[in-house]
Parts: structure tokens; C-alpha cells; sequence
């Protein structure tokens, strides 16, 4: 049965199985919402978005019991990470945080009733480390009291900074990530905001470059609009010994994010295959005795083919001659 009355909408005992996901948008006076006695296994990204009144929700006794709703941390750039309850919060929740090789700017991180994502945090990795900052979230809100039939649940991954995320209104946001070659890493897309009309996005790789996407192009719909995509990036080994970055574009078109000016994503792609650079040797002896006006000669072999230069040094230790050196 469904009825509404003064900001409450009940939906109980309709033999719902699923929800779209833009069902209650724009009703931004809702307070109390009952969706118990359905057959609900899940519920749909974005939901709850623009529900800021809401003060009860009822979801018990569905198929799945209690319903998930799941709370993630993203990275969205370097340094920089973010919250996400991903069906819109039901209600404001203040989220503690962990970290891991690095400080933040914040004990706590907060998604705003209504909301999907929290504003940005500022991560910083520990000075003289270069391994990544891991970000996790703590323990998670308790419900409201009158609220009923779903919980709360982590993501199994933290977030960590050799992953990149990106949830900006112009789609993507400046990251920097490090891939060893050979090996594929992700970023993620997603638009903030509901677009009128299918957007793409097209992923542009330099020609002649060591790396690959997939997929490409990405299509938002006005139902998928927020929900991240993933594009992975696949890089190919190569025979020089050194690092290579790859600037990866992205075309942005269709409904009001016509024009949409994308910020580029950057990969640095890590050799994988330049052993220790060791000192070449003389194979014959390590000191020469030369007498005066005689030659002698030692074959200086490198005990690495890295392809990397390395100038030798000589010294004379004794003799008239070494004043001269």
C-alpha cells in the first residue's frame, strides 16, 4: 500500500524488488519514508540523494534484511581523498578516520544528509617514504533511533594513494599514479551532477606511446550518472632502462556537459628490468705498477648492461709524477 501524507511516504507490502534510482528525487520535504514488508535484495546508487529532511526510514522485514549501504573512501587526486555513502545519506554522518604511512588535515570526515560524497581531504605521505598512503575509515555511525532495516557497511578497500579517483563536476581530476610496466592500475569517472541527455567520455592515449585503455568511450546515463566507471590502464614493457609518463586526454560530450574542458590524467610508467647499477671493474688488477716512460694497460669491463654511462676515475698514489695528477 502506498500513501503520502505531511512529508511521509509509505510504500509497505507492495511486493517492491527493486527501486529506480531517481524514485524520490525532488522530493526534498520528505521526512518519513517506509519501504518495510517488501522484496528488496539492494538498493540503487543514489537513492537517498537530495533527502535532506528525512527523519525515519523504515526498510525491515525485505528480502535482504538488513539492507547494505555502503560507505567508501575514494582518492580523487594526489593527496587528496574523499568520502562516499553511495546511495545518498540517509542521514549526516561523521565518519573517524585511519591512516597509514602519512597525516591528515582532519581526525573525522563528514557526508552531509542527502549528499553522496563528502567535501576533499587533505592526505600528506611521511616525510623520507616513498611508500603509499593508505587512508581507512573507523568505526561507523550508529542508526538513528527511529530508523530501521539497513546497515552500514565498509568498503573492502581502503583507499590508498597508488590508486587514482577522480568524482568532479568536469569528470576527471588531475592524478598522478605510477604503473610498472607490464602491469595494468585503474582510475575511476563519474559525473556529480544529472545530465540532461547521454554523456561520453573518450579516453585518448598519445600515439606511439607504451600504455592502453579500457574501456573507451564511457557512457553516462541520466539512471547511471553517479555511479563511478572504471578505466584501466595497461602498460607495455619496452627496452630502454628508463621511465616514461603518458598524458591520457578525455573528450567530453553530449547533453549540458557539452564542452565540458576534462582535466588530463598523467601515468608515470616504472622500468621494471635496470638491475644495480655496479662499478665497472679492471679485470686484470685493481692497482697498475707503471714505470716511468712505460705503458701499461687493463681492460675495463661494466658488470651491468643497463645502458647507463658511467665515467671511471683514476688516481696515482706515488712517484714524481703524481704532483702533476
Amino acid at each position: 500500500m502506498t500513501s503520502t501524507f505531511f512529508g511521509v511516504l509509505s510504500c509497505t507490502m507492495n511486493n517492491l524488488s527493486s527501486l529506480g534510482a531517481r524514485l524520490f528525487s525532488g522530493l526534498t520535504d520528505l521526512t518519513t519514508l517506509h519501504l518495510d514488508n517488501n522484496s528488496l535484495s539492494s538498493l540503487p546508487d543514489g537513492i537517498f540523494s537530495g533527502l535532506t529532511e528525512l527523519t525515519t526510514l523504515k526498510l525491515a522485514r525485505n528480502t535482504v534484511d538488513p539492507l547494505p549501504i555502503t560507505i567508501s573512501l575514494e582518492s580523487i587526486a594526489s593527496g587528496l581523498f574523499r568520502a562516499k555513502a553511495h546511495t545518498g545519506a540517509p542521514f549526516g554522518m561523521v565518519l573517524p578516520l585511519q591512516v597509514v604511512n602519512g597525516t591528515i588535515d582532519a581526525s573525522s570526515i563528514e557526508i552531509p544528509q542527502g549528499s553522496i560524497e563528502s567535501n576533499n581531504l587533505t592526505v600528506s605521505r611521511t616525510a623520507g617514504t616513498t611508500t603509499a598512503v593508505t587512508v581507512d575509515i573507523g568505526r561507523l555511525p550508529d542508526l538513528p533511533p527511529d530508523d530501521s532495516g539497513y546497515a552500514l557497511v565498509k568498503s573492502t578497500e581502503p583507499a590508498t594513494g597508488s590508486h587514482c579517483g577522480t568524482t568532479r563536476r568536469d569528470n576527471l581530476s588531475n592524478c598522478v599514479d605510477t604503473i610498472p610496466e607490464g602491469n595494468s592500475d585503474t582510475y575511476t569517472a563519474v559525473l556529480t551532477s544529472q545530465p540532461t541527455a547521454n554523456v561520453t567520455v573518450t579516453v585518448t592515449v598519445p600515439s606511439g606511446s607504451d600504455a592502453s585503455v579500457s574501456p573507451s568511450p564511457l557512457t553516462f546515463t541520466a539512471d547511471t550518472w553517479n555511479a563511478s566507471q572504471a578505466v584501466t590502464v595497461t602498460t607495455q614493457a619496452d627496452t630502454d632502462d628508463m621511465d616514461d609518463t603518458v598524458t591520457l586526454s578525455h573528450g567530453v560530450s553530449g547533453g549540458n556537459y557539452q564542452g565540458v574542458t576534462a582535466e588530463n590524467v598523467t601515468v608515470t610508467i616504472s622500468e621494471t628490468d635496470v638491475s644495480t647499477n655496479n662499478r665497472p671493474f679492471f679485470t686484470s688488477a685493481d692497482i697498475f705498477d707503471v714505470k716511468e716512460n712505460e705503458t701499461e694497460v687493463g681492460t675495463v669491463v661494466a658488470t651491468d648492461a643497463d645502458a647507463r654511462d658511467y665515467i671511471t676515475g683514476y688516481e696515482i698514489t706515488s712517484g714524481a709524477a703524481q704532483k702533476l695528477f
